[in-house]
């Protein structure tokens, strides 16, 4: 069975959810066109954590890729033997607030996190595999356009996940991810835009 492979942070993974392998977004759209999923979702991962999974993984020619990037606002540390996430969240390692106070600045961490996804793309497009991208976040397309000449990768038009916890909360102990139904409506969202292939910037 052809397969649909997605990429992404908690918001791709289903965290929350009580059963994310059937009702994370990766899986509903993997039904939808009627292939098996691959959800490669990884709790707090940041854009090049999400780009270290890309690289490494063993893609088929009939693959369909969904990339949803996570916040820029992350990093990690990739060791022989783990990756160690860097963000606010992460206090137990010690480096953290060492990383915040002298390496931390949004406009390098945009530009990171937008030439990640510009060298996975061409990547995946030296194998000529079919992929959609999508940023959690909307502010990051107008950033792009401002500072970011060298940025070549469309996105999904107005396929932004952040935009769907705000009106699908998972519940009252957690407003930063999604509940199914949000994960339903994404998935829709996601199809639609394919099949008419919207793209922005």
């Amino acid at each position: 069975m052809q397969r649909l492979i997605a990429f992404g942070c908690s918001l791709t993974y289903g965290l929350g959810l009580a059963d994310p392998e059937q009702t994370a977004w990766p899986k509903l759209l993997a039904d939808m066109y009627t292939r098996q999923c691959v959800n490669n979702g990884v709790p707090d991962a940041s854009a090049k954590e999400i780009a270290y999974d890309i690289l490494n993984f063993k893609f088929d020619p009939t693959d369909i890729v969904y990339i949803n990037w996570s916040y820029f606002t992350r990093s990690c540390v990739i060791t022989e033997k783990k990756i160690i996430q860097l963000g606010r969240w992460n206090k137990r390692f010690r480096g953290v607030k060492a990383w915040i106070a002298y390496y931390y600045n949004k406009h390098n961490e945009r530009n990171e996190g937008f030439a990640y996804i510009n060298l996975c793309n061409h990547f995946l497009k030296k194998k000529k595999i079919k992929t959609y991208n999508m940023l959690v976040y909307n502010g990051y397309i107008d950033y792009a356009k401002e500072f970011i000449p060298y940025h070549k990768t469309n996105f999904l038009k107005d396929c932004h996940f952040d935009e769907y916890i705000n009106y699908y909360p998972l519940d009252s102990n957690d407003i930063d991810h999604p509940n199914e139904q949000g994960h339903e409506k994404f998935a829709k969202l996601l199809y639609d835009k394919s099949i008419k292939e919207e793209y922005s910037l």
